[in-house]
């Protein structure tokens, strides 16, 4: 991590590791701060009202598993409220306690390091385990003959991060420390250094070792989950194929898209306005019969929902709360729907034009 825990500068989280939080792709993120060539960032949005975007984000680049440098922008706490407030929902809460903590626990490392500014620098030990200036700047003030120890302190520092911010890390070290070599006056003081350097290349070497096993095994379990996301989907596929519609109830209103089923209210998550209209005008006794034919709500049963709907509504999350609806208005406890289906029937052009199937089964 990148976070500047000094008295004299900022607390930051670096963008990449704000995505992660955010459950985001990383240039996700970058799009809604600096924007693009068809919709406002934030900074742009800053600018605008002359505020300080240096307040709020920070550019900056890292350095990504493969060695190479890449941008991305330092968030400070303002900084990430903002991106906050972009999102809602569980998601929102989510990265908000996320972030909060992380800046909470660098708050308490600024305490400790407070606490040890009397010690010698090499005692102290690296502050900051993924960041090039700072490292280059550590290195700098520092006797070679303390560099061994200070890459000891740096090795134990970050031995608990990700095995790709190590090895960024590492290789950060290793180019620092041989820019600084050749500036050295004395030979035992530059082999001094180069025992580091050839420490650090073992290092790196492995650590690149075990990062091509850990990215072969996890693409094999990428294929393997993909090949079973392929036969679930291909058995909905034959289901939906071997439909009759004339066995299922047409409920004529479109379904909700989970989008925008929950809203910030109060400092709580709370059901929106809309989603509870919806809910108000579903009338399930207009369209259901009031005892479902040949099922028994005593025994297992099977949910099928078939939606017309407009591209890009998130009517597969939207489901649970169907099924609710129709458990409420059957008078059976849902932990008897032992499968449910959300199924795509055709697009439709507008929000009025929607509508679902229903089909209701034992099993």
């Amino acid at each position: 991590m990148s976070n500047m825990i000094s008295k004299d500068t900022i607390e930051t989280l670096p963008s990449y590791q704000v995505a992660e939080m955010m459950e985001k792709k990383h240039y996700e993120v970058l799009k809604m701060i600096h924007g693009t060539s068809d919709r406002r960032g934030i900074i742009e949005v800053l600018n605008d009202v002359q505020m300080d975007v240096a307040e709020y984000f920070i550019e900056s680049t890292y350095i990504d598993s493969k060695g190479e440098e890449r941008p991305c922008y330092e968030c400070t706490k303002m900084g990430c409220d903002l991106l906050a407030n972009k999102m809602t929902g569980d998601k929102g809460i989510i990265f908000t306690a996320k972030y909060v903590k992380a800046f909470n626990d660098m708050q308490k490392a600024i305490e400790q390091v407070g606490q040890l500014v009397q010690q010698p620098q090499a005692q102290i030990g690296p502050r900051y385990s993924y960041n090039n200036y700072w490292i280059k700047r550590e290195l700098s003030t520092i006797k070679p003959t303390d560099i061994p120890e200070y890459v000891d302190g740096l090795l134990e520092h970050i031995k608990s991060n990700k095995a790709a911010d190590r090895l960024a890390t590492y290789e950060i070290t290793r180019t620092a420390l041989l820019d600084l070599q050749p500036a050295l006056e004395q030979a035992w003081q530059r082999e001094m250094v180069q025992s580091s350097i050839n420490r650090l290349n073992d290092l790196i070497e492995n650590q690149k070792a075990y990062l091509y096993r850990a990215d072969k095994g996890a693409k094999t379990k990428k294929i393997n989950s993909l090949e079973q996301q392929i036969a679930e989907l291909t058995q909905e596929l034959e289901t939906y194929n071997e439909t009759d519609e004339n066995e299922f109830y047409l409920i004529p209103k479109s379904g909700f898209s989970a989008n925008y089923m929950y809203s910030w209210h109060n400092g709580k998550v709370v059901k929106s306005n809309a989603y509870r209209r919806w809910i108000n005008d579903l009338h399930l006794e207009l369209y259901l019969p009031m005892h479902y034919p040949n099922v028994n709500f005593d025994y297992p049963i099977r949910i099928t929902a078939m939606f017309g709907q407009k591209e890009g509504m998130d009517t597969n999350n939207f489901g649970k709360s169907l099924i609710d609806q129709i458990a409420n208005y059957y008078g059976f406890d849902d932990s008897l729907v032992h499968d449910s289906r959300m199924l795509l029937h055709d697009f439709v052009e507008s929000y009025a034009d929607g509508y679902i199937f229903i089909k209701i089964e034992n099993i």
